[in-house]
């Protein structure tokens, strides 16, 4: 009899229908339409999965493991927008996983953005993360970010929806809020008397976006120095300090005396300026890395001959 049992337990086990996958859309809109009726956000996983190897790797250490399904399986419907290089991939899903990575901004992969149902930015993460735990932490406050989304749009236009909408903007990782410019524009255009001061947040992105163009479009880095000169006096308060930083790195670069270090010196002083609280310690940081102008010409010299291939 026993027996009989471990065999019929066995036949069981082969015949019994397997567990399904867990399935990554690849249609936004079907995603956001499902997103709406199970009340979960959309998790969109922007990958190159046939040449990114960090893509790979993620997939392979997380997302594609039973654990990371579990975590999921409440919160998300899983979008895969991918854009190999596999000749063979289908050639519609290809134009239009590249019109959707130029809509969210993707530059560089694997980029996860948590949508919510509506298709705002909410949060996620860009590169790879080596477990779960890493890549939850992100994933769980975009979460919530998302539910914060869901509260603020329920309630009645005016001044304080748009305040609640844009604490959700804040709350998104700020190396992730150039994908949410529609969330952006949308809080703008609800809050006309600039409560919120989301024109000023506006502003400074624009200004560092037009900045970063003309700085990429440099051949040298006197170039460069020349495109800083240009945007500084008319910087915003936003952009100030990280213009300062970005022109006293060129400045040590390019610099051929002791004299060109002490003035790169002079404009990482006048960044740290731009933060009064924490100036000093930033000052004081300063002073010791610049304690040796010479060690510090050397290094440009050798940084430019690397650069140069020589």
């Amino acid at each position: 009899m026993m027996k009989q049992l471990v065999l019929l337990g066995a036949a069981a086990a082969v015949f019994a229908p397997a567990m399904a996958e867990t399935e990554w859309m690849t249609d936004l809109p079907a995603a956001q339409e499902r997103a709406a009726a199970e009340g979960k956000a959309v998790l969109a996983d922007f990958t190159g999965s046939d040449w990114c190897g960090w893509c790979i790797r993620l997939r392979k250490d997380v997302l594609d493991t039973p654990e990371f399904e579990a975590y999921a399986a409440d919160k998300f419907v899983l979008l895969e927008i991918d854009v190999p290089r596999n000749p063979d991939f289908d050639k519609e899903l290809r134009a239009r996983n590249q019109e959707l990575c130029n809509r969210f901004a993707i530059d560089g992969f694997p980029t996860i953005l948590v949508l919510t149902p509506q298709g705002q930015t909410v949060g996620g993460f860009v590169g790879g993360k080596p477990d779960l735990a890493a890549a939850t932490a992100p994933l769980d406050a975009a979460a919530e970010n998302a539910r914060a989304y869901a509260e603020a749009i329920a309630m009645e236009d005016g001044p304080e929806k748009a305040a609640a909408l844009f604490k959700v903007y804040n709350n998104i990782p700020a190396g992730l809020r150039n994908k949410a410019v529609a969330l952006r524009d949308s809080i703008s255009a609800m809050d006309p008397e600039d409560t919120t001061g989301i024109r000023s947040v506006v502003a400074a992105q624009q200004q560092k976006a037009a900045l970063n163009a003309e700085l990429r479009a440099a051949k040298d880095l006197p170039a460069m120095l020349a495109v800083i000169d240009k945007y500084l006096p008319e910087a915003v308060a936003a952009n100030r300090a990280s213009m300062l930083n970005l022109k006293a790195q060129l400045l040590l670069s390019a610099a051929e005396t002791e004299e060109d270090v002490l003035a790169a010196k002079a404009v990482a002083l006048e960044a740290a300026d731009c933060e009064p609280e924490t100036a000093a310690e930033t000052k004081a940081g300063i002073e010791r890395a610049f304690a040796d102008p010479a060690a510090l010409l050397q290094h440009a010299r050798q940084y430019r001959e690397r650069r140069n291939g020589k």
